[in-house]
């Protein structure tokens, strides 16, 4: 919790290696973690200023954060999935922060290890921060339902976790969207086409033609599909 004070307020240093003997900080010459924004900045720095900031310096790579703990090495430590999961990505994070334009985890990879996991998203985020401050983070989550239930997803993944943007299905249109896009500091990232195998079924067809076979198409096996109305 503490790291997302530094998140929030964008506190310049953060004291790594606390003096001994009882010493002052100043005496014991203290190592610290120097951050590149300062508090003027991390207040008012929106998503798009950070990744405008990132693209001008020609820094395109948005890299995940899918960590799934079953593929993990296992030489990444820690007594926990929570903390190997945490450790890897802090490696991650580390290894690309001179090179990445956002950091994007996966929500589903967390969200299967229940509380451990939420507390390993929030530590990414952090670190996301520390190890790489001014670069966004993009919560994948595709987030899809009627604004009133959207509500409170929006303060989930901003307020919350403190995501910079976060992705969602457009599917129910601009006003069930509007609690993302209300936030004018945040991003909202619109579905529009996946590249998984299976992607065209639907995505490849006009709508507007086919409105109906794509009720039958998704009528044909209600064991596994159901159509929702309302």
């Amino acid at each position: 919790m503490f790291f997302k004070g530094i998140a929030k307020y964008g506190v310049h240093r953060i004291l790594l290696k606390q003096p001994k003997g009882g010493k002052s900080h100043k005496e014991a010459g203290g190592e610290f973690l120097q951050l590149t924004l300062n508090t003027e900045e991390a207040e008012m720095a929106s998503f798009f200023e950070m990744l405008r900031k990132r693209w001008d310096q020609e820094l395109f790579v948005c890299v995940g954060l899918d960590s799934d703990i079953a593929e993990i090495p296992e030489c990444v430590s820690g007594d926990s999935a929570k903390k190997r999961i945490v450790s890897f990505n802090r490696d991650i994070i580390a290894s690309t922060a001179d090179k990445a334009c956002a950091y994007k985890p996966n929500f589903s990879f967390y969200e299967a290890l229940g509380a451990d996991g939420m507390d390993a998203l929030y530590e990414t985020i952090e670190a996301v921060r520390i190890l790489a401050p001014g670069v966004p983070v993009i919560l994948d989550a595709k987030r899809a339902d009627i604004g009133n239930t959207n509500k409170p997803s929006a303060t989930f993944a901003f307020d919350l976790l403190g995501a910079d943007a976060i992705t969602v299905h457009p599917y129910l249109g601009a006003e069930a969207m509007s609690p993302f896009l209300g936030r004018e500091d945040n991003g909202t990232i619109v579905l529009c086409r996946t590249s998984n195998m299976g992607g065209g079924e639907f995505q490849d067809r006009l709508v507007y033609v086919e409105w109906n076979e794509l009720g039958d198409l998704v009528s044909e096996d209600i064991s596994t599909l159901a159509k929702v109305c309302g």
